[in-house]
């Protein structure tokens, strides 16, 4: 497996994790202003419901980047022999996932933000650019090479497992 697929599919992972978050913001702005749907149940009272969809987006969040980051490694990590290629495979995942989320979240800051850089609050937007590539890339990164670390242990245990080796079966069998 070549190192740019592995960066790429980092990049993608941070891409679809950043539009699933932001499509969470916007729900959960939709609930602050009292403006969601009729189908999403209110739990007491208004100011209630914010806190409990708050508290909801942050854990999906969180499981969601999880899910997608450590989905991503574990299918890398079938690919490649992350003993000898760890290093490179740490830093194709770091770079791309920082490049995914660099891209996306300039790009938000520009649309929802500072249409230009003579805007006084460009160095807080590139600030909030910053702070989104290290909430995101950190994680992905961690958790892309978790998954790898677990296809490789599946890997591992298919070659050499018990049942491989005989060592599974009771002495009298």
């Amino acid at each position: 497996m070549k190192i740019c697929e592995t960066g790429v599919a980092a990049a993608l992972a941070a891409v679809l994790f950043i539009l699933l978050s932001r499509a969470t913001e916007i729900l959960g702005g939709l609930v602050q202003r009292g403006d969601a749907p009729g189908v999403l149940p209110t739990l007491g009272t208004h100011e209630e419901t914010v806190v409990a969809y708050g508290a909801a987006v942050g854990i999906l969040d969180r499981l969601v980047l999880a899910a997608i980051a450590l989905g991503v490694g574990y299918a890398l990590g079938r690919r490649i022999d992350l003993v000898r290629e760890y290093r490179r495979f740490a830093v194709a995942v770091a770079v791309g996932s920082a490049v995914g989320v660099v891209l996306v979240g300039t790009a938000a800051q520009l649309l929802w933000g500072a249409r230009s850089f003579g805007d006084p609050g460009v160095f807080v937007r590139v600030l909030e650019v910053a702070s989104l590539t290290v909430r995101v890339a950190l994680p992905i990164t961690g958790y892309v090479f978790a998954g790898a670390a677990l296809a490789q242990l599946e890997t591992a245990r298919g070659e050499s497992g018990p049942e491989r080796n005989g060592t599974d079966r009771p002495a009298d069998a």
